[in-house]
C-alpha cells in the first residue's frame, strides 16, 4: 500500500577497443543514446542482447515497431535472484515499455555496462532515446540515483525506493542539465528515517527545478503492487506531457 508523502508528490562486461575506436567510445557515453548514428557494437554485445534470455529483459506484449517505447533500466544486485524480472515488469505494465536488467557487479565500469546495453537492445528494438529512466532499489537506488544524476543527458527519469541516501553526497553537480528531469522517490513507511531523507532529497532536488514525487510504501516483504503501478502511472504521464506541450 502506498500513500503520499505530499500533497504534491509523492551486465554484462564491456569490451575496450584500442587506438580511433577508445576516442570514439569516450564520445559515445559523452553524448549518450540520442545520436542519430549508434556507435557499432563490439561482438560481445551483439551476442549478448538477443540472447538476454527469459530472466534479464521484458519485451512489451504485441511489440509494435513502429512505436518508440520507453525503457527502465533495472540496477539489480550481482548475486541477486534475475528469475521474477520479468514477472516484475509485468506487473508494472505488460505492454508499455521495455524493460532489462542490469546487474551490478564489483569491479566493473558500471556506466559503460549500462550504455552498452541500451545501445544493443536500440539496434534489435525501437527505444525512445529520450524515455530511457534508470531504476533501482536498496543500494542499487542509490546507484541510480548518483548515475542519473551524474548522466542528466543519458535519462529521461530516475527511479529510486528505498535508497540508503548519505549525509554528505554532491547531487547538484551538473546543475544547469538536470533542470526537468524527472525523479521518483519511494520510502519504506515504516522507517522514519528513511522518509525524511527522501523528504531532504526530494526539496534539494525541487530547488533545481527538477520534477520530483515521492511516496511512501510496505517495504517488509516485497515491493507492493500499488507502489508498481504508481511506476508504471509517472512513466505514463511523463510521455503524455510530452505529447501535449
Amino acid at each position: 500500500m502506498t500513500s503520499r508523502l505530499t500533497s504534491d508528490l509523492l551486465h554484462l562486461s564491456t569490451v575496450a577497443s584500442a587506438g580511433n575506436a577508445a576516442s570514439r567510445r569516450a564520445g559515445d557515453l559523452a553524448t549518450g543514446f540520442s545520436a542519430g548514428e549508434l556507435p557499432a557494437a563490439t561482438s560481445q554485445i551483439e551476442l549478448q542482447i538477443p540472447r538476454h534470455a527469459a530472466d534479464d529483459l521484458h519485451i512489451p506484449d504485441h511489440y509494435e515497431a513502429g512505436y518508440a517505447y520507453p525503457l527502465i533500466v533495472w540496477l539489480t544486485p550481482a548475486d541477486g535472484p534475475q528469475r521474477d524480472f520479468r514477472a516484475l515488469m509485468r506487473r508494472i505494465s505488460d505492454r508499455n515499455c521495455f524493460g532489462v536488467a542490469v546487474r551490478n557487479r564489483p569491479g566493473q565500469r558500471l556506466e559503460e555496462c549500462i550504455f552498452e546495453t541500451v545501445v544493443g537492445l536500440r539496434r534489435k528494438y525501437h527505444v525512445h532515446s529520450e524515455r530511457i529512466y534508470l531504476a533501482g532499489v536498496g543500494d542499487e537506488a542509490l546507484l541510480a540515483l548518483q548515475t542519473g544524476l551524474a548522466r542528466p543527458e543519458w535519462f529521461g527519469g530516475i527511479v529510486a525506493l528505498s535508497p540508503d541516501l548519505p549525509s554528505q553526497q554532491r547531487w547538484l553537480t551538473h546543475f544547469d542539465a538536470l533542470r526537468g528531469k524527472r525523479v521518483l522517490l519511494g520510502a519504506g513507511c515504516d522507517d522514519v528515517a528513511q522518509v525524511e531523507s527522501v523528504r531532504r532529497l526530494q526539496r534539494l532536488l525541487w530547488s533545481a527545478g527538477l520534477s520530483v514525487n515521492a511516496c511512501s510504501y510496505d517495504f517488509r516483504n516485497q515491493i507492493d503492487d500499488g507502489l508498481l503501478r504508481e511506476i508504471d502511472r509517472w512513466m505514463m504521464q511523463s510521455i503524455e506531457e510530452t505529447v501535449t506541450a
